[in-house]
């Protein structure tokens, strides 16, 4: 009708506007806004979370070997996956994208080979630091109502410690040890954000597990209870940390286990990913980035999203 068609009009009218403009560097600030961050509409466990709806989380995938679900990870563009670095002792690896149930159907869902494994070059397994790492795709995957990039926040930018954020993954249940049961639906919880001092003086009090002091650095997001009982676990890293800003979903932490899940004075640690923007930008291949500008947030109000998911597009890299 004409409104489905007005919205594929304006679609494309900011597309071509911000195709033509050099990438960043000729885009004044906040010009561009992103087709990233967005949930599809959906009928409103992580450890002592809450089952998910499908499609409510499009840009979590599950990397797998051998079949089995190992870690977490997110969409950034169609071509390339954001995780943790720790994840990667292995080498055969997969990505499932658009992926709900670790068992059974997942109608809509996407398999992909991996073409390059792109750990931090300073990841450190004893303390934990610069745990993050990258993953091209073997081929682009088309977006969909199932599969969607996150949005990715500028260098230094501070997430609201009372903003909306929520962990999402397949990882372990109970006491952190407990498989999810069958079967196996995407878990999600949403979690208050730790500020860095006081996560700090948290990890510096006696903890009933053993094992080295934490060093919370400028480049770790703390998030989660201090009276523990829920949080991410291990076979969450990877996973995404993700905060609503202005109605989108941007990617503020990547799943760093490191002491158990859920216990007292244990919020979860989570590598910052607004630290690592840079080195997000330097190995990831720019023309994967595509901004659209701000007149078309202006106008999201009024468009029918429904109308636009079967379009194929590339991924928004948005700048707060």
């Amino acid at each position: 009708d004409d409104k489905a068609k007005l919205d594929v009009f304006l679609l494309f009218l900011c597309v071509h506007q911000c195709q033509t403009a050099t990438w960043r560097s000729t885009l004044p600030p906040l010009l561009c806004s992103p087709v990233c961050g967005l949930q599809p509409a959906v009928t409103p466990r992580i450890l002592n979370g809450q089952a998910s709806q499908p499609g409510r989380w499009p840009w979590q995938v599950s990397l797998r070997y051998g079949g089995t679900h190992i870690c977490g990870g997110s969409v950034i563009t169609n071509s390339w996956v954001l995780t943790a670095a720790q994840c990667f002792d292995l080498e055969l690896w997969e990505v499932l994208l658009g992926m709900h149930v670790l068992q059974g159907e997942n109608p809509g869902m996407v398999r992909s080979r991996v073409r390059r494994l792109i750990p931090h070059e300073k990841y450190n397994k004893s303390t934990m630091e610069n745990n993050i790492a990258l993953i091209e795709l073997e081929q682009p995957v088309p977006y969909g109502h199932l599969i969607q990039p996150v949005c990715l926040p500028k260098s230094g930018h501070t997430f609201q410690l009372n903003g909306t954020c929520y962990v999402s993954g397949w990882g372990a249940v109970g006491d952190g040890q407990e498989p999810l049961p069958y079967p196996g639906v995407l878990q999600e919880l949403r979690v208050p954000l730790v500020g860095p001092r006081k996560c700090g003086c948290l990890y510096s009090l006696p903890s009933q597990l053993s094992g080295q002091p934490v060093n919370v650095t400028d480049a770790m997001i703390c998030a989660g209870f201090q009276e523990g009982g829920s949080g991410a676990s291990q076979a969450d890293s990877g996973g995404p940390l993700v905060c609503e800003e202005s109605g989108l979903w941007f990617q503020a932490g990547v799943s760093n286990f490191k002491e158990g899940c859920g216990h007292t004075n244990r919020p979860g640690i989570f590598t910052l990913v607004s630290a690592y923007q840079n080195w997000i930008t330097d190995k990831v291949d720019k023309t994967d980035f595509l901004y659209l500008p701000l007149t078309w947030h202006v106008l999201l109000p009024w468009v029918r999203w429904s109308s636009l998911w079967p379009l194929y597009v590339k991924t928004a890299f948005f700048i707060l």
